[in-house]
């Protein structure tokens, strides 16, 4: 609801805004789009549903001016790391699992968990300036500490030695 609520506030700058809700969304999907109706934000949003997550979310991560993911809590999501990795910046809910991966405000953004003026300051910040995030950097990054050919190696070593009864 922060994101649907965030376009309220974005629209004044950018009428035509759409924002792309790409995911499988259950028995929420009805509650959003009922939220969007009341809000009178309908046109602004294109619900996909679920998506194929090898053959169609790079294309999507890739066409976008920017992918948004606020959640109340996670751990370090996927989708953020796909979109990084496709060269688009980001926006995230201020949580502890970014601290020692990436750095605020130069990888991407964070704002306060449940804050729609946040969300919506962020955001045109980007659509005005996208240079506010060095793209390259948060994608070296995720390349470097996230790419999961290079961990499940790690992990298999690890593995490896644990079962060999070296913990070195």
């Amino acid at each position: 609801d922060t994101i649907i609520k965030s376009i309220l506030i974005v629209r004044r700058t950018f009428p035509n805004v759409r924002y792309v809700f790409c995911n499988h969304l259950g028995n929420s999907g009805r509650e959003y789009k009922q939220l969007a109706r009341e809000l009178q934000v309908n046109e602004n949003i294109i619900f996909t549903g679920f998506l194929d997550n090898k053959k169609d979310m790079p294309c999507f991560y890739a066409s976008a001016d920017v992918v948004v993911s606020v959640p109340l809590s996670d751990s370090c999501p996927r989708s953020v790391c796909e979109a990084m990795a496709c060269g688009t910046p980001v926006i995230i809910s201020e949580l502890p699992w970014y601290h020692n991966k990436f750095r605020k405000n130069h990888d991407l953004i964070t704002i306060p968990v449940e804050d729609e003026e946040a969300l919506a300051k962020a955001i045109l910040l980007i659509l005005v300036d996208e240079k506010i995030i060095d793209l390259q950097s948060a994608y070296n990054k995720v390349k470097q500490n996230m790419d999961m050919n290079i961990l499940s190696h790690k992990m298999e070593i690890f593995y490896c030695k644990l079962l060999s009864g070296n913990t070195q």
